[in-house]
């Protein structure tokens, strides 16, 4: 298995607070870090299994490396996919994520 798909994932910064050196409040800025790893898109059935809807963007993304810092979202391709599950075999990490957007992507119809 190649991991050569290219995930940003962002934590988003504490919020708003008052700087007292500027006078006023300022809003953190989110961080973002890159790893590899492989996307790999259920079949219908799995889907059925693991998310229960057929018209959810769903990924699974492998990782070589398991990630160990907090994240509060991942981007890949443009798009926004958030937490579902996760599970670690051996050394490798895999993390169930579920897109932002409702409806099928192309390629994907029923």
């Amino acid at each position: 298995m190649r991991y050569t798909d290219k995930l940003i994932f962002v934590k988003l910064g504490a919020g708003d607070h008052y700087d007292p050196v500027k006078g006023e409040y300022v809003s953190a800025e989110p961080t973002e870090f890159e790893q590899l790893g492989k996307i790999t898109r259920p079949t219908k059935e799995r889907k059925d299994i693991l998310f229960g809807d057929q018209k959810i963007n769903q990924i699974i993304v492998h990782m070589k490396q398991p990630m160990t810092d907090s994240y509060d979202y991942m981007l890949f391709e443009g798009k926004k996919y958030s937490f579902v599950s996760q599970s670690t075999v051996s050394s490798r990490q895999i993390i169930y994520m579920r897109g932002d957007d409702n409806g099928l992507q192309s390629g994907n119809e029923l």
